[in-house]
């Protein structure tokens, strides 16, 4: 499996938004020298890290890469921003052409699942979950999008 290289996913991020160590440190509430640290191909990110400064500055790129990193998705995933050339009108097209594709993958799959469990292999659910896995990751972007587009955060929808 193509494992996210996370270190340079970050590194390409803090080119991509200009940020120093001090942007990273105030966003992570750590120090700047700790941030410092973070200099070689194992990086001492912590998950949480990763997560809290992607949503600090809202880069869906790395918002993605820091998903599949924690989950362990390939890299390969990625490629999904590559779709709707970074336009929010064609992102919401294509977010609801995802979703009915999900939806086919949603009933295969409960397909798959209602058979006796001893008959399901696992590359017969493969397909289905990874449709629903882009579907999600579509949604949750387009969504961020918006709310960025906005100037609103994601804590003052939440009610």
């Amino acid at each position: 499996m193509n494992q996210v290289n996370i270190y340079r996913e970050y590194q390409d991020f803090r080119i991509r938004k200009n940020l120093s160590n001090t942007d990273i440190a105030i966003a992570c509430g750590i120090s700047k020298q700790a941030v410092g640290e973070w200099k070689n191909e194992k990086p001492l990110i912590k998950n949480s890290y990763l997560e809290r400064i992607a949503h600090c500055y809202g880069d869906e790129r790395f918002m993605l890469a820091a998903f599949c990193y924690r989950h362990e998705i390939p890299s390969s995933f990625l490629t999904i921003l590559n779709r709707y050339n970074d336009n929010p009108l064609a992102m919401l097209v294509g977010t609801q052409s995802e979703d009915a594709e999900s939806d086919e993958a949603i009933q295969s799959l409960l397909n798959y699942l209602s058979k006796p469990k001893d008959t399901i292999k696992k590359d017969d659910l493969a397909v289905p979950v990874i449709e629903m896995l882009e579907t999600g990751a579509f949604m949750f972007l387009s969504a961020m999008r918006v709310l960025k587009d906005q100037n609103i955060k994601v804590n003052q929808v939440w009610r």
